[in-house]
């Protein structure tokens, strides 16, 4: 008999033990990942193995993994977070405890979820990827480019608060225009761009507070002309979502938005760094089945 239900878990995430344990209880097949891209190849197996939903345990970075390969299809992806961040377990409305988290990946409720586009150039030309979260421009794709070069030797809980700081005094401002719709905007200096699917990123920050990842749009935050200073205070208080009327800051939802400006501005998707401007963003509308409330 064909399992409907199976399960794909990082190598390396803390909990081995209860999380056997729980799939043996539920009987559900799991399998481990030995190597990069794994993720990848072990959800095509299932569904080659006649999989209905497929349960992904692991760091964000995982299930991004595993979504680029079942979007489009109709089997269901579930979430059990094992990373630092979680912000996508936020997003998702995924349980904290990990063994709550596991029960529900494989016996909650499956329903549709919008998906981003982005296509970015890189030297070998435009490339394009999917993105389930929050992508940036500018500011936080620095932070992105820096956290993956401290992680090497910080470890992945400090590579983020030290690349924070880092390109608060490295960061260069630069002009960009924006088009979304009928609109156009010079921003003679960019701070930051977040194209926000989801809610949450930075572990915890609500660049879009409003954000549903199933109407359809994207909630914008456009950030402009903050100093170092400014960043390092505003920054935090994302933690409740933007302050209203703050000066330099704007939002707006759109169904796709178009940034453009010096090569040299950076972009990254889901904690990716990715490539560099111009760059577009679309939405993809219920292009994914995801376990959520």
């Amino acid at each position: 008999m064909i399992a409907p239900i199976r399960c794909v878990a990082h190598g390396r995430m803390n909990g081995k033990g209860r999380l056997n344990s729980e799939a043996s209880r539920l009987n559900i097949p799991i399998e481990w990942t030995r190597q990069p891209g794994d993720v990848q190849k072990l959800t095509k197996k299932a569904i080659e193995n006649g999989a209905t939903r497929v349960v992904v345990a692991g760091g964000d970075g995982s299930f991004f993994e595993a979504a680029n390969v079942l979007r489009g299809t109709e089997v269901a992806l579930g979430f059990v977070p094992g990373g630092t961040g979680n912000d996508l377990r936020r997003t998702l409305g995924t349980p904290e405890d990990r063994m709550e988290a596991i029960r529900f990946a494989m016996e909650g409720d499956i329903k549709k979820m919008d998906v981003g586009l982005v296509r970015f150039s890189t030297p070998n030309g435009e490339e394009e990827r999917i993105f389930l979260n929050i992508a940036e421009v500018g500011f936080g794709a620095e932070v992105v480019i820096r956290m993956n070069n401290v992680g090497r030797f910080a470890g992945s809980k400090l590579a983020y608060p030290l690349s924070l700081l880092s390109c608060l005094f490295s960061y260069r401002k630069r002009p960009v225009e924006v088009h979304w719709g009928n609109n156009k905007q010079s921003v003679p200096a960019l701070t930051n761009l977040a194209v926000a699917n989801g809610r949450f990123f930075g572990r915890g920050l609500q660049p879009a507070p409003q954000a549903q990842v199933d109407d359809g749009l994207f909630d914008i935050l456009l950030i402009e002309g903050l100093s170092a200073i400014k960043i390092a205070t505003r920054f935090p208080a994302l933690k409740d979502g933007p302050p209203p009327g703050e000066p330099g800051m704007t939002e707006f939802q759109t169904q796709s938005i178009l940034v453009t400006g010096p090569s040299t501005v950076g972009v990254e998707a889901d904690g990716e760094t990715l490539g560099n401007l111009p760059a577009s963003f679309s939405v993809l509308p219920n292009e994914l089945f995801v376990v959520r409330p």
